[in-house]
């Protein structure tokens, strides 16, 4: 992290939320700590950056996945929350709704997804000495995402949750919900959109909201869930998802399996064992030969390579800033 690169939304966050999901079940993981070090240094080095409202082609997305993770653990704020809060209150727009420069899908799909995280890190963070301000940016930003026709899996699940940690709109979240469970597929999981197959993504996106929403996990449609998830883990622990994002960055091993698809893949596996809970869920398990050190296993791949990840990226960022100095100095 010396020498640049970067907490990547797919990585150390998403990773560090499913282990400390994991450890509240009693299951004995290794503790997300390098994580938490990495989005640590990530937040407190954005620090002047948020207070003076630059822009980036990362924000918000990545610090808003930072925090969400921070918040999941119920880390205390920080300064470096505090400033990020405060950047989140500059570039609220007037409709209620966060923006940002990136269109990277599934993750960065839209303003539906930034909008429901701010709402997360605002409940979570907002000054108690500004509460009544920040309380007025969720609901304006409740208000949007009421107002918003979600198109993918990502916008509903996200929209959901934005409404749920807003606590707004009752009446919506039930019909919203039952339309996210009316897309469910013969085979059990969910797609990220009607024109691709069900994969662990979207699977574990939905069934990590509905388990947010209070939905038991005796429920029929949790259950064929959680049953697609077992039938489609690798023999390595991971889920493949495929990628269908833009490629922007120069493409690198991180260490997680599955190639060109890893970085998506290894979203898809912290979401796929986010709420992966149950007497029924783990009855199937048993009956498929399928423990939870199965389980264990995805979380070690995805502890180690979301380190590998940040590590890497540094490298290859730390390559291309020398070759721009050493190009700086040879025109001197």
């Amino acid at each position: 992290m010396t020498d640049g690169g970067c907490v990547a939304c797919h990585a150390q966050p998403i990773s560090g939320v499913a282990a400390e999901l994991a450890s509240r079940r009693g299951w004995r993981v290794e503790p997300p700590t390098t994580e938490v070090s990495q989005v640590t240094v990530s937040m407190n080095a954005g620090v002047s950056g948020f207070l003076q409202g630059r822009e980036s082609g990362g924000l918000p997305d990545t610090h808003l996945y930072n925090t969400f993770m921070l918040a999941e653990m119920k880390m205390r704020p920080t300064l470096a929350t505090d400033a990020f809060v405060s950047y989140l209150a500059a570039k609220q727009r007037e409709a209620g709704n966060w923006h940002g420069f990136a269109t990277r899908t599934p993750i960065q799909d839209g303003d539906i997804n930034r909008t429901a995280m701010a709402v997360r890190t605002l409940a979570a963070y907002g000054a108690p000495a500004r509460k009544a301000e920040f309380a007025h940016r969720i609901e304006r930003a409740a208000a949007w995402l009421t107002g918003q026709t979600p198109l993918s899996t990502e916008e509903r699940i996200m929209q959901l949750l934005g409404l749920q940690w807003a606590n707004a709109h009752a009446p919506l979240r039930k019909t919203r919900t039952r339309e996210l469970l009316s897309l469910q597929r013969e085979d059990g999981g969910w797609s990220q959109t009607p024109h691709l197959a069900s994969d662990a993504y979207a699977t574990g996106q939905v069934l990590y909201t509905l388990s947010t929403l209070g939905v038991p996990a005796s429920n029929h449609s949790v259950q064929r869930g959680a049953a697609f998830l077992l039938r489609t883990q690798g023999e390595d622990g991971a889920w493949h998802v495929k990628s269908r994002a833009m490629k922007i960055q120069p493409y690198f091993e991180s260490g997680f399996p599955l190639g060109p698809d890893q970085w998506i893949s290894q979203a898809g596996t912290a979401w796929a064992v986010m709420k992966t809970k149950g007497s029924a869920y783990l009855k199937r398990a048993r009956k498929r030969m399928i423990t939870k050190r199965d389980i264990v296993q995805a979380f070690r791949i995805l502890l180690d390579r979301a380190v590998d990840i940040g590590y890497k990226a540094g490298h290859v960022a730390g390559q291309k800033t020398a070759r721009r100095r050493a190009r700086a100095r040879s025109t001197k």
